[in-house]
């Protein structure tokens, strides 16, 4: 069986309590779009899938989250770093966040939570097996790609459709969707 899965469900264990209601949202999101549960909510003796913290530094090669072999990671680095939020919308968007110098306001934390639940779902996206899109609206979006095995072209900048960043609406777009029905066609979860 791919990895994580067993019977086309991964069943997923949250090591830290702070990353749970990112976690949960992010396995409701790829369910209700697929309309299969794909993921369900696993313990600590009883999964196939665990979700957790790793330091991952913040320099060059450092990364947001990073899903490898039925483990996905979120860099506590940048979660709990309140300069991080706005220097990553600035670098994707171009644009100033609005609320970031309120760290604590209704504004910011708005767009914190959605942002991590968006990594999380795009990192349930690899379990899925699916590779990186160039697209902003997909949440599999990523700013580069080259062509490996894996990949089928290269790229070497985000294609923005529509002024649509999915990572700051945590939506998947039709093209997430369908490739994640296609993995599983395909027996890859």
């Amino acid at each position: 069986a791919p990895c994580g899965f067993k019977k086309h469900t991964s069943r997923v264990y949250v090591a830290n309590k702070a990353l749970k209601s990112y976690t949960y949202a992010a396995m409701n999101n790829w369910n209700k779009a697929l309309k299969v549960k794909a993921f369900k909510v696993g313990t600590k003796a009883h999964h196939t899938m665990t979700v957790g913290f790793k330091n991952a530094g913040t320099g060059d090669g450092s990364w947001d989250g990073y899903y490898i072999t039925s483990k996905l990671y979120i860099n506590y680095n940048f979660f709990d770093n309140a300069n991080y939020l706005p220097a990553v919308y600035k670098a994707i968007t171009g644009k100033s966040l609005p609320s970031a110098d309120q760290p604590n306001s209704a504004a910011y934390k708005s767009v914190y939570d959605t942002y991590w639940k968006s990594v999380i779902t795009h990192e349930l996206g690899h379990s899925l097996s699916l590779d990186h899109t160039p697209y902003s609206n997909d949440i599999m979006e990523a700013d580069s790609g080259t062509k490996s095995g894996d990949a089928k072209y290269s790229w070497h900048s985000t294609k923005v459709v529509d002024d649509n960043y999915a990572i700051f609406t945590d939506k998947l777009s039709s093209r997430d969707i369908n490739r994640a029905k296609l993995t599983r066609i395909l027996g890859y979860w």
